[in-house]
């Protein structure tokens, strides 16, 4: 895998979408550099269950792929929250970010840098961030502040764009659709006494 993403990627510049998720591990930083180095106009990238690959990917895909939207990047466990700081302030149009199982990577730390003490940065590093997947990441417990700050991420049924199955330290979150039905349910019960 890794030798055949060498040698195809100088003649693939133009690639919008490249899906490299493996069964079988056997992408390394290399080959994630050499995407980074060739194409730039890559906006959706697959790299799941690759356990080979750490951060010295991630810093590439930074300075190679500003205009990327997607990141799958689920069940790689080599990658650290630094590693995933340093690709949010530089990533600002991501819009998706898939951390499911990144046990390292998605950290309070890490985001912190997606966020503001769990929020704020990213809310400034990726405004359009749309859909996030944090499930099996049990080092968060600063997740609400995302709820608050991205009314567009939802836990309730049929909308989850926040994904936090597995992640033991959270005790509740509430996406702004819950929040609303709560006021609202407030207000008929207020209004009925």
């Amino acid at each position: 895998m890794n030798n055949l993403v060498l040698s195809f990627t100088p003649k693939f510049t133009k690639l919008l979408t490249l899906v490299l998720r493996q069964e079988n591990p056997q992408l390394e930083d290399t080959a994630v550099e050499t995407i980074a180095k060739f194409c730039h106009d890559l906006q959706d990238l697959d790299l799941s269950k690759s356990f080979k690959v750490g951060d010295r990917s991630l810093y590439a895909l930074a300075h190679g792929y500003r205009n990327l939207t997607k990141l799958n990047i689920s069940g790689c466990t080599s990658f650290s929250d630094e590693g995933v700081e340093y690709l949010t302030k530089f990533c600002r149009k991501l819009k998706i970010l898939n951390l499911c199982g990144c046990v390292k990577a998605a950290t309070d730390c890490a985001l912190q840098a997606i966020g503001d003490l769990g929020v704020m940065s990213l809310a400034y590093g990726c405004p359009d961030l749309r859909c996030l997947d944090l499930c099996g990441c049990v080092r968060i417990i600063a997740v609400q502040a995302l709820c608050d700050t991205f009314p567009a991420l939802h836990t309730c049924s049929g909308r989850h764009s926040l994904v936090m199955s597995g992640c033991l330290n959270l005790t509740s979150v509430h996406c702004a659709c819950a929040v609303q039905s709560h006021r609202t349910l407030n207000n008929i019960l207020h209004t009925a006494h």
